[in-house]
This record gives structure tokens, sequence and C-alpha cells, in this order.
């Protein structure tokens, strides 16, 4: 008996003395029967120790075999062998499949001639059953033991009859069965089932980290190719030499034999360079109307295993071309449009086209297409460019101009010299009335150098020769000069003050385009064409923030007509000067009403001081800081108890005015620098989510109540009796000490 539990029994015989037992043989029989179980129970957990270390030193060298692999073919292999040499069987077979049937991965025998023959005897009758059976072990989730014979494997004499284990593993990608076919002295144990099923738990895990690394790498490999075909790509400013690398790179990316690109010309594909065996050639014909263009223009992917057999498809082609495998995809702009197509012929190694390759293709086609809509996005990023600087560039001269006369001269000035314009005006409306705000004149114009007109005239000029147009432009694009001497700003505004505002008023009623052009004469009556000289005239309506008018720019003295872009422009710009104008009018407004404020706030003789939530000054009134001696600007931000030192105990506020709050009072009477002074408290929210502000009016009462007091004194001191009643009752309301003292 050891711990209380019976693990055998010990039987003692004598057969020549009867009475040879008794009570002291007995307890030598006890105690030795007691120590030999000890010495059994010993022997058993030995054993059974050695066997636990054997089993952890195999989990630990299988752990360490598997995970030290990257490559899936080598791990399943080390997994087969490693489960050969643990159990001592004669066989084992891997068993694994992704998307199809279940294929044999791996085989791990006693010898390699052992091996080579049991490769040759898996045909399709013993595959079936392998597969079957590893079928059944994935399904059940758990290994599987099965007695078989020489007759349901079609091994033969390889291995003997017996117990067959299969031992399922599953990844996210790969699904599997270890099958360890019968061993010759003896059957699985218990324990030796579990450590297969342990062992196949680390083989999972090992596939996994395979299958992981061989992914990245993969992908790894992929990034690096389209970085380096991406380089090469966008290096290549020639589009004859894009196309031709494009084609070589692709076919070797795809892993594809033959492969074309086609742009999109005319509502049709038409073929431009392929390239077979690695030789690019160009082509110039025409990509055939069918199922796969009509795929195309929809912006999806085509593709075919087998292009004969695709219901609608040009069987003469195919048949010209001897296609077998299609893939096609669609050549995709930024907007969205289709830019073109390129399509590869016939896989390298001979499989299927996989999504892997739709996958590939479709981001190689992003490369593609990025490139070939750089040329027309080159233009219009340079042209966006130019008109940008000039925006810039009116905003810089702009800048500080916050003053209404300032800002129109400004903007007039600058306007007319980057739109290639020789005069210009901008007329506001005032009481009814367009009034002239700043006026720029050819003689200003001309006073500039040519170089200057020179390089801003190409700002709103389109970049590629082939939209230009030839205008057919006056004989003299700028008016003649009166030998006279012209009328200053001001005369000329005058005399045109009365003919101007109706004319501006009648067109702008008849045209409510942003950008008008047509001749002076039209747009600002005949009298004030001929006081500016203007023969031509571009107006520009500049929109308010109410969608009201916010004013009119005229521009003249222009070499071309307009185009669209310059209109575009002209649209642009006139949406930032009506800001930029509107802004002016309420910067005049603040700054008037600012001063007005501050004046009125330092006119005010009593003392004033705003702090904020945390007791940190805001502003005061002249007569507190000159109070205290110091300038306003310098007591901004200085905390309130250092602002006035008003008393030296240590209240929980930091500042003394806002004691009162705690007992529901806004107002309390504090002694300052011997003053008295009754202090006023408000509080108002903060501008801009500010929090809440205080506010603290200190009126000065220290002649009151010095008044007070001595009136006071001079109540009390009176010795003659002296009482206060009211005209209905006899009752005394107030009185001297004397005079309380009398009797009634």
């Amino acid at each position: 008996m050891v711990f209380n539990e019976i693990i055998g029994a010990a039987t003692f015989l004598h057969d020549s003395d009867d009475n040879f037992f008794n009570e002291d043989i007995a307890s030598k029989a006890t105690i030795l029967a007691g120590q030999l179980g000890s010495l059994l129970e010993a022997a058993r957990l030995s054993e059974a120790s050695r066997e636990e270390h054997r089993r952890a030193e195999i989990l630990a060298d299988v752990v360490h075999t598997l995970n030290a692999m990257p490559d899936v073919s080598a791990v399943i292999e080390a997994l087969a062998d490693r489960l050969r040499l643990l159990l001592r069987t004669r066989l084992v077979c891997v068993l694994v499949r992704r998307e199809g049937p279940f294929e044999l991965k791996a085989v791990s025998a006693e010898t390699p001639q052992l091996a080579t023959s049991a490769r040759a005897r898996h045909d399709r009758q013993t595959l079936r059953f392998a597969a079957d059976l590893a079928q059944r072990a994935v399904a059940a989730g758990e290994p599987l033991t099965l007695s078989i014979g020489a007759d349901v494997h079609s091994l033969g004499n390889l291995v003997s009859p017996g117990m067959l284990i299969a031992a399922p593993f599953r990844t996210s990608r790969t699904q599997g069965a270890i099958l360890l076919y019968p061993r010759q002295d003896s059957v699985f144990t218990q324990e030796e089932r579990a450590l297969v099923a342990a062992i196949a738990g680390f083989g999972a895990v090992a596939v996994a980290h395979a299958e992981l690394h061989a992914t990245a790498h993969a992908q790894a490999h992929e990034l690096h190719q389209l970085l380096e075909i991406s380089s090469e790509l966008n290096s290549s400013s020639n589009l004859e030499h894009f196309l031709q690398a494009f084609v070589i790179r692709a076919s070797d990316f795809l892993g594809f034999g033959r492969c074309f690109i086609a742009l999109e010309e005319g509502g049709q594909f038409q073929v431009r360079y392929g390239v077979e065996k690695g030789e690019p050639r160009r082509v110039d014909v025409p990509f055939p109307e069918g199922v796969a263009s009509r795929a195309l223009r929809a912006k999806e992917v085509f593709w075919t295993d087998e292009a004969s057999k695709t219901p609608g498809i040009n069987l003469d082609l195919i048949s010209k071309y001897q296609v077998q495998q299609f893939l096609a995809v669609p050549l995709l702009g930024a907007s969205g449009r289709v830019l073109g197509m390129f399509g590869v012929l016939d896989r390298l190694d001979g499989t299927g086209i996989s999504q892997e390759d739709i996958r590939r293709a479709r981001a190689l086609s992003n490369q593609a297409a990025v490139v070939l809509e750089s040329a027309r996005n080159l233009h219009l990023s340079e042209q966006h460019r130019k008109r940008a600087e000039a925006l810039i560039e009116l905003a810089r001269e702009m800048d500080g101009a916050l003053r209404l006369p300032e800002f129109a001269r400004r903007f007039v000035s600058r306007t007319a010299e980057l739109t290639g314009c020789g005069a210009g005006l901008l007329a506001l409306l005032h009481d009814g009335r367009w009034q002239i705000a700043a006026l720029h004149t050819l003689d200003e114009a001309s006073t500039r150098t040519s170089d200057a007109i020179a390089s801003a005239e190409p700002v709103i000029k389109p970049l590629m020769t082939e939209r230009m147009r030839t205008f057919s432009a006056p004989e003299s694009p700028l008016p003649k000069r009166d030998p006279e001497p012209r009328m200053d700003h001001s005369s000329l505004v005058h005399a045109m003050d009365g003919t101007l505002s109706p004319a501006l008023g009648d067109f702008v009623a008849k045209h409510t385009q942003t950008v008008v052009s047509g001749s002076a004469e039209q747009m600002l009556g005949p009298e004030a064409a001929s006081s500016l000289h203007w023969a031509d005239c571009t107006l520009v309506r500049l929109p308010g923030a109410n969608g009201d008018l916010a004013g009119l720019l005229c521009l003249s003295g222009r070499s071309s007509p307009l185009d669209a872009e310059d209109r575009v422009f002209l649209e642009t710009m006139a949406g930032h000067a009506a800001m930029a104008l509107e802004n002016a009018r309420l910067f005049t407004r603040i700054e008037q009403a600012n001063r007005h404020w501050m004046e009125i706030f330092d006119a005010i003789t009593d003392f004033i001081v705003v702090h904020d939530q945390s007791d940190k000054v805001l502003r005061v009134n002249r007569s507190l800081a000159g109070m205290i001696g110091v300038p306003p600007a310098e007591l901004i931000g200085v905390n309130m108890r250092a602002l006035m030192a008003l008393t030296s105990d240590t209240a929980s506020y930091s500042c003394p005015f806002c004691r009162a709050m705690a007992d529901d009072s806004d107002e309390f009477v504090h002694p300052v620098f011997d003053r008295t002074y009754l202090v006023s408290t408000s509080r108002v929210h903060g501008a801009s989510d500010e929090g809440m502000q205080t506010i603290h009016v200190l009126k000065d009462i220290s002649d009151r109540r010095e008044a007070e007091r001595r009136y006071r004194e001079l109540f009390d001191n009176i010795q003659e009796g002296l009482f206060f009643s009211t005209p209905y009752r006899s009752q005394r309301r107030h009185g001297s000490h004397a005079g309380l003292q009398q009797p009634r």
C-alpha cells in the first residue's frame, strides 16, 4: 500500500510448522511489503518521468526543427521524417491540398528504395484511398485510427497490415493529413497517438509560418519589380520609348509569352507596340471590336484560358495569332476615363490564369496609366502653377492693403499687368451709383518696362502650341495716344461721373455672365470710352458674400481675345478679389468700431479690469493703469493678485474681487491703498470659445464714506436728546446717543 492505495499483494507460505506465523512475523511481513511497495512506486515514477522527459525532448526538437525552415516543402518533408523516426514506423506520407484535390506532398521511408517504390505505387487507386482518408481526418478535426490490410492501399508488401493513423493539420491556405502506416513490432499506443496529434499541431504552425514567409517574400519581390518598372517608365519622357519598355517589362513581370499595348484614339483601341519572345516591335493596327473591347470600355478585366471557346470572340484573329490564353486590362486615368489597354497571351508555365495574375496585372496597369496621363497632366499642372503664382503674386501685392483706396489701386494695377492689359478700373456701388474706386491708365502702363509686361503675358496663355489659335487682331491693339496732354485721374473721374454709372448699370442688368468682352462704347458708353481712350473692354463681375454684386473690374488693351482658359483665370481672380474687397470693407468698419470703443473704454474715470477664468488680466482701462503707474499693454497677462496686491490673507480665490461670488453677491466694498472702492462684478462669455470672462468696475467712494463717518461722529456727540420718528407713529426710529437715553 502506497499513499493509502493498494498497488499489489505479497503472500508468505510455510509448510513445516503450523504455528510458524505469529504477530511478530506478521509485523515484519507488513514492513517488508511496505518497503516493496515503495520500491515499486519509485520505479514506476522514474519510468514515467523518463517517458515525459523523452516526450518533452521530442516536442522541443520538432518545434526547433520545423520553425527553422522557411520553405513549405522543406517543413512538410521534415515533419514526415521526424514522425517516422520518433514512432519507429517504416513509412509516413503527407497529403496536402489548397484549391484542388489532395496531392502526395512528402514521403518518408526507412530506405530511399522504399520511398521510391512507395511514390511509384501511389497510383490513382492508392491515392484515392489516401485522399479519402485525409478528407475524413480533416473533416473530423482529430487523428483517426484504422486497421488496414494489403488489399486496400495497393502498397503490397511495402507495409505490414495493422493500425494506421491519419492526423490532420490545417492553415489559412492549406489542408493536409499525415498518414502513419502500420509498424511490424507493435500497434500504436494511446500516448503515441496523442504525441502524433501534438506534433501535427506544431507542423500546422510551422507550415503556416512558412506560407507567410513565402507570401511576404513573393510580395516583396513583386513590389521590387513594380518599383523598378515604375522607375523605368517614369524616366521615359518619350511616349514611344515608354510603350516599347512597357510591353517588355509587362510580359516578364506577369510570366506570359506575348504582350501588346493599345491606346484609345478616336473611340477605338489602336495597338501600338507588341513583344514576342522578348523582342518588341512596332504595331499599328486597330484592336478588333467584340466581347473583349466591350468589357474594357466598361472598365472591367477580360480573361480566358480557352480563347477559341469564348462566346463572341473573334475566331479569325484567335486562329491567326494562335491564342490560347488571353488577359486584357484597361488603363484608367485619374478621372476614371479609359486611356487604353494592354493584353498578355499564353502563360509560360502552362498553368491557368489565376486571380493573382489578374491582381498583378491591375497593379501594373495603374503604373502604365499614370505615365500615359502624365503628358496631359504635365501641361495642366504647369499652366495651373503659373496661374497660382500669378494669384499669389496678386495676393502679395494686396497684402497689407486693408484700407479700401489702397487696395483698389493695387488690385487694378497688378491685375492689368498680369492679364497683359494696358488699362483698367474698379467701380464700386455706393448709394445706388457706380463710382470709380481706382483707375489705371495707359500712361501708367507705358512707364513700366516692356520686360515686365512680357513676363506677365504668358501667365494666361496656353502652353501647348497645338492649342494656340491665330486671331485677327486690329492693326493697333493699344489705342494711339493723343498729342495733347490728358487729364489727371481726379479730373477724368469727375468727367465720367455722370455717364459711366448709367452705362454700367444698364449693361450689368442685361448681362449676367461673370466675364464679358466687347466694345468699350457698348459697355461703358461713348463718352466714357472716348474719355478713357478705350477701344475694347473686358468686364469682370466681383461677386459679394451674400450673392450681390460687390464691384466691377474693367480691363482694356489686350493684344488678343479671351479664350476659355483666360476666362477661368479671370473668374478665379474675381473670386479672390471679391473676398479681399469684402475683407477691406469689414476691416475698415471693425477698425472704426474698435477705435471708438477704445476711446469710450479709456474715457471712463472708474477703474475697469477684465480677467479670464485663470485670473489672468485681459484688458485694463487707462484710468486703472495710470493709478498703478504701468502702461496698459504691460498689464496684460498679469495675475489679479499680483496686479492689485489687495490683501495678505490666503483666500481660495486668486482674484480678491471674486470672493463675493461665494456669497451670491456681485458687489462688495474693499479698501485699496487707504481708499475705499465699490466693486461691481459681471461675467460674460469670451469670443471664440475662450470661456467666461469677468469684468470688475471699481468706483472710488472714499469721500462718501468719509462724509458718512463724520456725520455719524457729529450725530453721536450731540448732548441734547435727538431722535426721529414717523409722522404716523410716535415711535423712535433713529436718534442720538443722548436722545436714546431719555425716557419716552
